[in-house]
């Protein structure tokens, strides 16, 4: 069915990772990974339902945090602020990032993808051999109450829709009519969202149809097409709508199982192969072919660091997620559940960090961020130091000599995890090395 291929979408997994205090002040809080389950066709049973999945790059450890109850697959996953949303089945549904409880929920027959911003929810739509009188919709991303809608015979956009993106108050959308094979189309519309109109429908061309991810770098919007699943080519466009080209995949004589926009490429893998290649869009050629010796169902980037994460998966009983560097390495992989296809990072800024406490506490390290020496600030009877890296790498470790400050001068910036152990607990805490 087409949206087992349609669902291939980028996005994947992870691990917190080394920053640059001057870029940005982000770490990964965590990494939240939407499991699609097991939906079997023949029996039109649920045999592993779709859950949502919490990934602590700190402590290593992944935890299911929400199964969500009858539905048969799952589409989408978005942070925003302090929530995530996600698209499963026919349901939109809010969470608390923190606690993970549901805050909302709504009915949304054919949801795809959606893109959240303060204002608004924009969501896409499509199903197979199910028509609709509007392929993008408008929720409120508060209450999730229904907004508005962009319908076919007003906005002329008549075929199911895909990828989505909001920028500058602009939506774009991927309109791909992918659930009707043999008829794909290749679109890319642009909607202004104060007044809900479309200002342009762009023509990916011959080549362009079938848009599945859409990927934007800051300056232009890019699109991995699949065509008619005979190749795959990459669509490329300024935010002004000059300099629309759109390019076929060497070596890709199928669809793209997935894609992602990772460092100053485009990533992408052919269906049922296990190479991964390179797209320059400055070049407009592929660039790289390498091995990686597995079939992905999704990958993403990391936005704080450069590494990939991919998720592996036999659709029935397992997926597990693995961590790349940009050279190809592997650097570590968990568990996650059955058919990881979309994976968002819960990404905040340092200031989120503990800053220097006053009041004693299990532990409290000051000054937050630091340079040169961290004060330690603990009722732990310790005997034992440990901090480690964003990648788990122990980097410094020293038995207690009365001295409760930490010379942490050597260490590059980033953002580490301090802990301490003790013969009545362990505590620990997280701070920064400017």
């Amino acid at each position: 069915m087409q949206k087992n291929i349609t669902r291939i979408l980028f996005l994947c997994v992870v691990l917190a990772t080394a920053v640059q205090f001057s870029v940005a002040q982000a770490y990964i809080h965590q990494v939240l990974i939407l499991n699609e389950g097991y939906f079997n066709f023949q029996t039109n049973q649920i045999e592993t339902p779709v859950t949502v999945g919490s990934y602590d790059p700190v402590s290593n450890v992944y935890t299911t945090v929400n199964t969500i109850e009858g539905a048969r697959f799952a589409s989408d996953l978005k942070v925003a602020g302090d929530f995530y949303y996600v698209a499963a089945d026919n349901q939109l549904l809010k969470f608390d990032r923190n606690t993970h409880v549901e805050v909302a929920a709504q009915t949304v027959p054919g949801i795809r993808k959606i893109a959240v911003s303060d204002a608004l929810i924009v969501v896409t739509r499509g199903e197979y051999l199910v028509d609709f009188d509007a392929y993008v919709q408008f929720f409120d991303p508060e209450t999730l109450a229904f907004s508005g809608e962009l319908t076919t015979t007003e906005s002329g956009i008549f075929y199911p829709s895909e990828g989505v993106l909001i920028v500058n108050n602009k939506a774009y959308i991927a309109i791909n009519n992918g659930f009707d094979f043999g008829n794909e189309v290749g679109e890319l519309a642009v909607v202004n969202l104060a007044d809900y109109t479309v200002e342009n429908i762009y023509n990916l061309g011959p080549d362009g149809k079938n848009p599945d991810n859409l990927m934007f770098d800051g300056e232009k919007l890019y699109t991995l097409n699949n065509k008619d699943f005979s190749g795959s080519s990459v669509s490329t466009l300024a935010l002004n709508g000059a300099g629309l080209i759109t390019t076929n995949l060497s070596a890709v004589s199928s669809g793209c199982g997935t894609s992602a926009l990772f460092e100053d490429g485009i990533l992408y893998q052919e269906l049922g192969n296990t190479q991964v290649g390179k797209f320059d869009p400055v070049s407009q050629s592929t660039v790289a072919l390498n091995e990686f010796g597995k079939v992905f169902y999704g990958m993403a980037a990391d936005p704080t660091g450069p590494f990939l994460y991919a998720a592996e998966t036999d659709y029935v009983t397992f997926g597990e997620v693995f961590i790349y560097d940009a050279a190809g390495n592997i650097l570590g992989s968990f568990e996650a559940g059955v058919s990881p296809g979309n994976i968002a990072f819960d990404v905040r800024n340092v200031n989120d960090v503990t800053e220097t406490k006053t009041e004693l506490t299990a532990l409290a390290v000051f000054p937050n961020p630091a340079t040169d020496v961290l004060t330690l600030r603990t009722d732990l009877l310790w005997n034992t130091c440990e901090v480690t890296d964003a990648r788990g790498n122990k980097v410094l470790r020293r038995a207690a000599n009365g001295d409760q400050r930490v010379s942490v001068q050597e260490l590059p910036a980033g953002v580490y995890v301090l802990r301490l152990f003790g013969e009545n607990g362990t505590a620990v805490e997280r701070f920064v090395k400017q």
